[in-house]
């Protein structure tokens, strides 16, 4: 075996001479066709063979059984599992095994590549991990060979080996190629050993960092006295793309720019006259495919335990998808519709939940909402829409065969799907209907229903969306004159002998990257059974690097630091820095410079250059209050809005003015609003139960049945409310610790009124708004709704707030205020209904005086003033707006 080590730079074109009986394997497509383009090519002498790596391994390993694609291979997966193997694998339907299949297949084909049967030193754990792989697979195995089927990737086997095609040539040249696997390199000791064909291993790479017994580089020096490097750091994309485009404005030619990861970078997006992408778009990439996915999605999501409904979650996604939005007619005020039902704390939303009186009241409640309701057939706009889109998803689930699809899809009309920039969607949908009509045969006589069952129509469209997933299309041709560069994968930087190259996302989350596969073995176990391990994933990648900048006459380094998403140099480029004493240079655009190219370019059509300070926009948190802000000068504020004012006045704007909600996280379960809502509803109900046998006997005992009905009510009322995974928790955990705590609330309120003739017991009671609190330019009301009051003969009065959190008094003071003029005329208490504590609150937290300050203050501003405290905002859904907390400058 000959080892042939080129230097960093050399042109490995020169060194290949592929004659009539001579096979050439490159690496990947990319090498392959740079030699068969670059190549002085005789025509009057015929050539050997030219192949990828992997187009050699088809060469190599032959099967006479028919093979099972890449798309059809969880199809026949899915096809074994009986009842048994579905429960001991968690497997409910066709979704849920696309995953699993991928690492079912990924495990033996590891094991193949390594010459394994089964992997050594597992501990318990794992052997039970992959004692459920072997489970199935004996299954399987008994599939393929009734069938005469294998999986594509399982033909790389020892077993499969035919050398047969390789008499006819003399040698084989491996070229830039870091690693071989255990097979391959098995492989290619027995074709030196039979005397099949000469091997000669070449790779660009010093000998010293090549394994030849291992055949793979086991490191990679920096072995160049020198290099021309330049290194450019930005904190933002932009500022990252518009040094870059500055750079590249400087000679007319298309340049390359290198990415670890070109598939997933967005400059065509951001500047598509400047930026083309390496590789053709794919049906993906298509709104057909968007919608279809967000569609089957929400298919698969449909809860039968909650009358068929969809979750909340999966709806909110589906609203953010364009061309879903588009094709339901879903418009931004119907949108915003449904986000106040989403906002009511609804898991799940059906036709039955938008004819509710909760949702009705909802809707009318906000302004201009009127419209929304027919008044001759009392039906909702949003009603209509929603039963469209959820009427389509019983449809489809009924579905049974492609055709069925076809059809459904030429009913909303295809035309609606067409982009321009694609010449040939539909038919590469059809090209993918093709296909997947090829695998019904794998089902069984009765196709897909044999195989699916009762969820056909989920299943088929699951498969219908994989068998779309990578198949390119055509884009129209562009015009290439203001065409600056193109994004090209890392790998293909090596290509480039002499010149400039550019490199881009040089950071430490993109190179190396993720180099995780979901496989379950250690780094050490890797070793010990062949496996590749994630270090030499991460030599290859640090090899490509460096031959990308070695290969180089001048490199161009652009990398972001972005500390607060802790993104920073690669350790690569680090080692490169410290070896050849490299640093920083500063961008010829400040961020300054950027903000007047942004100005002048998207802004002001009429910007006219002229010196701008920038400093002028650091206080754009600065809110300006008009009258004008509050409809007919009048302030309406409940107990929260009084508190929120209290301790900012930029979130009272922001909250009440501006009605900017940021999106709240998300919350496993149910909130503690949604469970205070709930208390306060069943303990407002009891009141209302038990309120005359108070005031006329005196009696405190309430009834338990009247509890547990009460309570299986409110069950069923708040059911779409409720996650299934939390149904049995409400049932037998939450709700008896609500009945045991209303029995105990009872006999507390019954010991402090100690006797007392009772005249009033109301829950609920509202405070009255008729006059205003303060008056000035703008007149101020605040209301309030105490969750019960009660008052005696003798004239004392209780205030009590049930609570299922945290404690806030003020608001007992303020409900003191607006219902009897002073924060101490009524005794105040708080209930936690999930404690069972009853507390009293003897100390005042606001005063009536100290409200009609704030009020005083607040119209005395011209500005909606920031929290004096930053502790005011470490739960502030506004502090990544006003940026209190970052601030150093007091009294903003």
């Amino acid at each position: 075996m000959k080892f042939t080590y080129l230097n960093y730079g050399d042109n490995i074109l020169r060194k290949l001479k592929a004659s009539l009986k001579t096979i050439i394997v490159f690496p990947d497509y990319a090498l392959k066709n740079f030699y068969l383009r670059k190549r002085e090519k005789n025509i009057l002498v015929p050539e050997g063979k030219i192949f990828t790596l992997e187009e050699f391994q088809k060469k190599i390993f032959k099967t006479d059984k028919m093979i099972l694609t890449e798309a059809k291979r969880p199809l026949t997966l899915y096809k074994i599992l009986n009842k048994e193997l579905k429960e001991k694998l968690n497997i409910q339907n066709y979704y849920d095994i696309i995953d699993f299949a991928d690492l079912f297949f990924k495990y033996y084909r590891e094991l193949s590549l390594a010459m394994k049967q089964t992997p050594e030193g597992l501990q318990s754990w794992q052997r039970e991990y992959v004692e459920r792989f072997e489970t199935l697979k004996k299954e399987y195995d008994k599939y393929l060979e009734k069938n005469g089927f294998i999986p594509s990737d399982w033909i790389e086997n020892i077993d499969n080996y035919d050398g047969e095609f390789l008499r006819d040539y003399d040698k084989i040249v491996f070229v830039d190629i870091p690693y071989f696997s255990p097979l391959m390199k098995k492989i290619i000791e027995k074709i030196e050993k039979e005397g099949v064909c000469n091997i000669e291993i070449m790779v660009q790479i010093p000998q010293e960092d090549y394994n030849e017994k291992e055949l793979k580089i086991e490191r990679v020096s920096l072995v160049k006295e020198n290099i021309n490097c330049v290194i450019y750091e930005n904190s933002d994309e932009i500022s990252e793309l518009v040094n870059l485009i500055n750079l590249l404005r400087k000679d007319k030619s298309i340049k390359e720019i290198f990415s670890p990861v070109a598939e997933n970078n967005r400059y065509c997006k951001i500047f598509p006259k400047y930026f083309i992408k390496q590789k053709l778009d794919i049906l993906d990439d298509t709104q057909l495919y968007k919608f279809m996915k967000v569609q089957n999605q929400l298919l698969l999501s449909l809860e039968s335990r909650k009358r068929r409904g969809i979750p909340v979650e999966e709806l909110r996604q589906a609203f953010d998808c364009d061309i879903f939005r588009k094709i339901y007619g879903i418009t931004d005020e119907i949108f915003e519709q449904f986000k106040l039902i989403f906002d009511a704390e609804y898991k799940y939303i059906d036709g039955e939940v938008l004819q509710s009186d909760e949702v009705k009241y909802l809707l009318k409640a906000v302004d201009n909402q009127e419209s929304l309701f027919d008044k001759t057939e009392e039906k909702r706009e949003i009603y209509y829409l929603f039963m469209s889109l959820y009427s389509d998803l019983l449809k489809i689930q009924k579905y049974k065969t492609p055709e069925e699809f076809i059809e459904y899809l030429k009913e909303i009309g295809f035309e609606k799907f067409r982009e321009n920039k694609y010449l040939d969607i539909t038919e590469k949908f059809y090209q993918a209907m093709d296909n997947i009509k090829s695998s019904e045969r794998l089902c069984g006589k009765n196709g897909f229903a044999e195989l699916f069952g009762a969820d056909t129509g989920a299943g088929l469209y699951t498969l219908l969306i994989k068998y779309m997933e990578g198949i390119e299309i055509r884009e129209i041709d562009r015009e290439k004159e203001e065409l600056l560069g193109s994004v090209k994968s890392l790998g293909e930087a090596r290509l480039k002998l002499g010149g400039v190259s550019y490199f881009i996302d040089i950071d430490n989350i993109s190179l190396p990257g993720n180099l995780k596969d979901g496989m379950i073995f250690t780094e050490s176990q890797r070793t010990k059974n062949g496996f590749m391990t994630f270090e030499e994933k991460k030599l290859i990648a640090k090899y490509r690097f460096i031959q990308g900048i070695f290969n180089s006459k001048e490199s161009v380094v652009f990398v972001k630091n972005i500390p607060s998403e802790e993104i920073g140099k690669s350790q690569f480029l680090d080692e490169l820095m410290i070896k050849y004493n490299l640093s920083v240079k500063k961008n010829e655009l400040s961020k300054d410079d950027i903000f007047e190219i942004i100005k002048a370019n998207f802004l002001n059509d009429n910007f006219d250059n002229k010196e701008l300070n920038i400093s002028d926009f650091d206080d754009y948190f600065v809110l300006k209050k008009e009258n004008t802000d509050f409809k007919d000068r009048k302030m309406i504020l409940g107990t929260y809005d009084i508190m929120n004012m209290k301790d900012c006045r930029y979130r009272y704007f922001m909250d009440k003015i501006a009605k900017i909600h940021g999106e709240s996280e998300e919350e496993y379960g149910t909130s503690m609003r949604f469970l205070g809502i709930v208390t306060h509803k069943i303990f407002d109900d009891i009141s209302k139960k038990v309120y005359m046998d108070i005031r006329k006997n005196n009696n405190y005992v309430v009834d338990e049945k009247l509890i547990d009905d009460i309570l299986q009510k409110a069950l069923i009322e708040n059911s779409m409310k409720i996650p299934t995974y939390m149904d049995l928790f409400f049932k037998d955990i939450m709700f008896p610790k609500i009945k045991e705590n209303l029995f105990k609330f009872y006999r507390e309120i019954e010991r402090d009124i100690n006797g007392k003739k009772v005249n009033t017991f109301f829950g609920e009671k509202s405070g009255a708004d008729k006059e205003p609190f303060f008056k000035g330019e703008i007149d101020v009301f605040i209301n309030g709704r105490a969750d019960l009051v009660a008052e005696t003969e003798e004239g004392i009065k209780y205030i009590i707030d049930y609570k299922t959190g945290g404690r806030k008094a003020e608001q007992l003071d303020i409900y003191s205020i607006i219902m009897y003029g002073d924060e101490n005329a009524a005794l105040k208490r708080i209930y936690n209904v999930i404690k069972g504590e009853y507390e009293k609150i003897d100390k005042t937290s606001v005063t009536k005086s100290e409200i009609e300050d704030l009020f005083a203050e607040f119209m005395e501003k011209e500005n909606y003033t920031r929290a004096e405290k930053k502790s005011a905002c470490i739960n502030c859904e506004y502090k990544e707006i006003c940026r209190r907390e970052f601030d150093e400058r007091e009294g903003v």
